[in-house]
């Protein structure tokens, strides 16, 4: 087996994939439809899918990130993702608009924007992972090109996968500390206004007590005690 001086940067670690774009893909049946998706494959057990855009050949798969498992001794020498690009059919089975490769070492432990070109594959079945990369590119150049994927691409080691998941964590509950202590803060705020206003509101009635006590008008109609007695 061929060593590669660069498979000992290869570790345990994920892949992050985000802001997942399609462009210029082609149109897929009489009425210029084409409702695509994109699995982005790492190895044979790594897959992840895209939700389904309809009627359009330009979609932004907004608010959609998914993680990717790569474990070295697992993956037979492939250091790539695969990204393939369906038509999705209701009715029928789906077909495949094109394909594409891009490499992970580059993205190790920071984050880079990606445009992937894809192309269509000639013979589906018989397209063999283990094929060098320089293979493919050639084949790539003779066939054409069916639009593009844009996605940002981050690779980091299993290490910081986890201290970033405990560092999310913390803050997310920093968060609900400070949105609960916010909350207190205001109900306090609006108890002690509503006591504030309460008294204000009973000192006023008990003028007005008074000063109906004292009122000649009101005086007639009551019993007087012996302290108002001259």
């Amino acid at each position: 087996m061929k060593y590669d001086e660069n498979d000992s940067k290869y570790i345990k670690g994920v892949v992050k994939i985000r802001n997942v774009k399609v462009r210029d893909l082609p149109e897929m049946d009489f009425m210029g439809k084409c409702d695509p998706y994109v699995v982005f494959k790492l190895g044979a057990d790594e897959s992840k899918q895209t939700s389904v855009a309809h009627n359009t050949q330009n979609y932004d798969y907004t608010g959609e990130q998914f993680e990717l498992l790569y474990i070295p001794n697992k993956m037979k020498e492939r250091k790539e993702i695969d990204i393939e690009v369906w038509d999705y059919d209701r009715i029928g089975s789906n077909d495949l608009i094109g394909a594409g490769i891009v490499e992970i070492l580059p993205i190790f432990e920071r984050e880079i924007y990606n445009e992937v070109f894809i192309y269509k594959k000639k013979d589906t079945e018989g397209y063999n992972h283990s094929q060098s990369k320089l293979s493919l590119k050639q084949r790539q150049e003779q066939e054409k090109n069916c639009g593009k994927v844009c996605f940002s691409l981050m690779y980091i080691s299993e290490e910081k996968y986890i201290q970033d998941k405990n560092d999310e964590e913390n803050k997310k509950k920093q968060k609900e500390q400070e949105q609960k202590q916010k909350e207190l803060d205001q109900k306090k705020k609006d108890d002690d206004e509503k006591k504030k206003k309460e008294k204000k509101r009973k000192k006023k009635d008990d003028k007005q007590k008074d000063f109906d006590y004292f009122d000649p008008l009101k005086v007639q109609g009551r019993e007087l005690d012996e302290s108002e007695y001259v």
